[in-house]
């Protein structure tokens, strides 16, 4: 019998260590949440060895935590209601900055009255998370928004302006 070199070539076996346990053959599967080291080499049909090599896996399928006021509520401080910054703090075992967005805000006007707002949380696997905060504008206790006006227009009245006589 001749020896060909297609009966040298190619890869006859590789071998993964993962959390030092070893198998051989053509695919491993992570299935554990975290990070996981896999050492792996291969062997040639001509029983040549390559050097051991790793890799580092991330497997992440948990979503952040967001941590946020189910509930604010504020008295109107203008004609158009009132402005309120929101809050929230996100946690994530694996993602150690998850960006976190808001509906509405985190600072904006809010008309009187219940407005739902909601904040999500992405992780840099794509894991997403919400929660939602209920901001209540109350009509303030000593003016209708009648007499907000009326009064917005009386001190705008009070304005002078010395360039334009009559003004």
């Amino acid at each position: 019998d001749q020896l060909r070199v297609e009966d040298l070539s190619g890869v006859k076996a590789t071998s993964y260590t993962i959390n030092g346990q070893t198998t051989t053959g053509t695919q491993v599967t992570v299935t554990s949440e975290g990070t996981t080291a896999i050492a792996y080499r291969s062997t040639d049909n001509a029983d040549n060895t390559e050097s051991d090599k790793s890799i580092t896996v991330k497997l992440d399928k948990t979503p952040p935590i967001i941590a946020t006021t189910a509930q604010v509520t504020v008295q109107q401080s203008t004609p158009d209601g009132a402005q309120v910054t929101l809050t929230a703090t996100v946690s994530d075992n694996l993602d150690p900055a998850p960006v976190l967005t808001w509906s509405q805000g985190p600072t904006a006007m809010f008309p009187v009255g219940t407005t739902t707002v909601t904040a999500t949380a992405r992780d840099q696997a794509g894991n997403t998370a919400s929660a939602t905060v209920q901001v209540t504008v109350t009509p303030a206790s000593s003016a209708s928004p009648q007499a907000m006006k009326r009064d917005v227009l009386a001190a705008l009245s009070q304005i002078h302006f010395p360039d334009r006589p009559g003004c």
